[in-house]
Order: C-alpha cells, then sequence, then structure tokens
C-alpha cells in the first residue's frame, strides 16, 4: 500500500470519517503507510489496540512466526516436551501447538538451550534459562517504564497525538537490535567476576560456596512513602540501588537482589563485606531524603541456585538485619573475631533470640576505626 485509501481502510474498519478524532487516526495512518506498515499489519495491530505502536513492535519482533512446535522440535531433534519445558522456564507464554508461533530467531535460540541440555542436563538447562528469562524480563520491564516516563511522546495518553507516539514506539524500539551486543560483553564480564569470587575461596562441593553474606535495609522507608510523591520515592529508591550496586562492586562484591527498601549482597571476606555495609550506612545516613539504615553480616557457606543464594547462613544474616537498630551494622561472633583491627572497632556483644533460630545467636556491632590519634 504506497499511498493512503481511505476507502479500502474505512471498509478494513481502521478510518471512520465521523470519529471525533477522524483527523488524528488519519494522520497515524499517513504515518504508518510512509514508513511502509501494511495493511495486514495494520489490521493486526488495531485487533490488539496497538495500531500506534504497530512500528515498534515490528522492530522489537524476532522475526516472522512460521513454525509450529512440532517443526521446532523437529529441526532441533530434541522432545516436544522439552521445547515446552524450555520456552516456559523462559517465562514466556505457552505457544497453541495447531498454530505457527515460532520464528527462524526462536528457533535457533531453542538449539542453543538444547545444547545447554545436552551440557548441564535438562533439569539444569531448565535452571539457566529461568535465570535467563527473569533477568531478561526485568531488564524489558526496566527499559519499557522508562520510556514510558522519560521519552518524548512515549505515553500514549499524555502524547501529543497518536503519531507522536508511534514516533517514539519506534525510536526507542531501534534499541532491540542491539541489546544482544550489550548483554555479551555485560554477560562476558559478569562471568569473569563470578569466576574471581569462586575462585577467592574454592569449595570442596561446588554445590556450595564460602561466603559473607549482608543485609541491608531502610528504616522507616514505609512512612517515608506516604509523605513523598511518586517522582521522589523512585528518584530516591534508584539512587540507593545505583549507590548500592557501584559499592558492592568496587569492593569486590556482588549486590544479589533489591527487595523493595532492602538489599542482598556477598562478598569474599568478612572484611570487604563490614566496608560494604560501612559505606551504605554513611551514605545513607547524609542522605536529604531516605532515612535511616540498618545492616548485617554473616559468613559461611551458601547454597548459590539461579543466581541467588539460600542456607541457614543467609537466614542469619537476614534475622541479625532485623535485629539491628538504625544506623547500626551487626555481625556474627566469629566474623568480629576475625576483622582486621586497624580497619574496624567492635562493639559490645549482644545474646539474641532470632526468629527460626533455637538457640541464642551472639553478635556484635562494628564501625569503622578512625585515624590514629
Amino acid at each position: 500500500m504506497s499511498s493512503l485509501d481511505l476507502g479500502e481502510l474505512q471498509r478494513l474498519g481502521l478510518y471512520d470519517p465521523d470519529d471525533t478524532d477522524a483527523a488524528g487516526r488519519r494522520a497515524l495512518l499517513e504515518y504508518l503507510v510512509a514508513n511502509d506498515v501494511t495493511v495486514d499489519e495494520m489490521v493486526a495491530a488495531d485487533r490488539e489496540h496497538r495500531l500506534p505502536f504497530v512500528l515498534g513492535d515490528r522492530v522489537i519482533s524476532p522475526g516472522r512466526r512460521e513454525f509450529t512446535i512440532d517443526e521446532v522440535a523437529e529441526r532441533i531433534v530434541i522432545a516436544v516436551e522439552s521445547v515446552r519445558r524450555l520456552w516456559r522456564a523462559l517465562g514466556l507464554v505457552e505457544p497453541d501447538a495447531a498454530r505457527a508461533h515460532f520464528s527462524e530467531a526462536d528457533v535457533r535460540m531453542l538449539q542453543l538451550l538444547s545444547v545447554a541440555v545436552g551440557i548441564f542436563g535438562e533439569p539444569g538447562a531448565l535452571q539457566l534459562a529461568r535465570s535467563i528469562g527473569s533477568s531478561m524480563a526485568r531488564v524489558a520491564e526496566t527499559a519499557f517504564t522508562l520510556t514510558l516516563a522519560q521519552v518524548e511522546g512515549g505515553f500514549l495518553r499524555r502524547a501529543e497525538s497518536d503519531v507522536a507516539a508511534a514516533r517514539a514506539s519506534a525510536e526507542t524500539a531501534f534499541m532491540a537490535p542491539f541489546a544482544a551486543a550489550i548483554f555479551d560483553v555485560t554477560f562476558r564480564h559478569h562471568l569473569a567476576a563470578t569466576a574471581r569470587r569462586w575462585d577467592a575461596s574454592p569449595p570442596d562441593d561446588p554445590s556450595t560456596i564460602e561466603l559473607a553474606v549482608g543485609f541491608a535495609d531502610l528504616v522507616g522507608f514505609t512512612s517515608l512513602s506516604h509523605t513523598l510523591t511518586v517522582e521522589e520515592l523512585a528518584g530516591a529508591v534508584t539512587e540507593f540501588e545505583s549507590i548500592a550496586l557501584e559499592t558492592t562492586a568496587e569492593r569486590g562484591g556482588r549486590l544479589v537482589k533489591l527487595i523493595g527498601d532492602e538489599i542482598m549482597f556477598v562478598t569474599p571476606t568478612p572484611d570487604a563485606g563490614c566496608e560494604i555495609a560501612l559505606d551504605l550506612l554513611e551514605w545513607v545516613a547524609a542522605h536529604p531524603v531516605l532515612p535511616t539504615m540498618r545492616a548485617s553480616l554473616a559468613a559461611g557457606h551458601l547454597m548459590p541456585f539461579e543466581g541467588d543464594y539460600f542456607g541457614p547462613v543467609v537466614n542469619l544474616a537476614s534475622r541479625l538485619a532485623d535485629a539491628a537498630r538504625g544506623g547500626e551494622l551487626l555481625v556474627t561472633l566469629d566474623i568480629a573475631d576475625s576483622l582486621d583491627a586497624n580497619s574496624f572497632v567492635i562493639g559490645s556483644r549482644h545474646l539474641l533470640s532470632l526468629r527460626g533460630f533455637t538457640d541464642s545467636v551472639v553478635a556484635c556491632t562494628v564501625q569503622r576505626a578512625g585515624p590514629p590519634a
């Protein structure tokens, strides 16, 4: 369709000259036609109420859907049920078996995951797929919400016109083809960093690793959220996450996750873990908006699973954070006894009853050592 045929578009239900915004719809259709959007694409997009976003959707799409799940399984030589499990593990909607749902790019991606099945076994490949899927979902959500909030025309209801929204969708979608290069390089760096953390204290059993694990959470954050605007709250949380990420990386650790107003991190050594926690306590104390923070640290054998860590030591660190006061770093006694006395000052001991632990736990507060007198 090289030129606008309003009669044809009206017949297909894409244009109504009597509509109150007929001029706006016509401008959108002219823009789409000028950018080589076909009638079939417009009809399909309009059916899903996504006509202004059809250009962006075209760029984001991994390709034309041309293969059924049976055809995918046949091409990559694995069972159909294995394809289903891998697809679901990626967090994607299970396709209708009778419909062509998969693109050539989908087939290549699933073929790579089938190689992972040969290396790790299917349970291991599914674990890898779950981790990839959950991580990519978070990245996608971040990119999308940034577009809505930060890109002019990105939010349809506030866009100057449907054409402005269509233009914003098309422009921001062009980031998608570059994502592979960004993910590839970033993954390689993180893989190398993970290897160094493990090699710093090689475990006897690969199902566990000896690390220090810390928690830090903002005290009074719920009350604060009722006094700030959405923009102010989002800005403060973004700052907190950014500083936490940078601080853990600089000290050789890893920010495992941000859970609302709480972070969890791991480091190869307790000294590095205390440095991270104290850095964050000092930063939050100086922040003009955020309330005080409390932190904790425990060390021992952790069980890694899908990028997270589990086990009694993690539970202990979490419970210690709950027991800490605002502005305080609370650590286990074994960590307190191991710290460099030139860098840290150990406070008094506390005998604590922690939820989920039968025996009382001895913990100590830790502060940074001041300059010598």
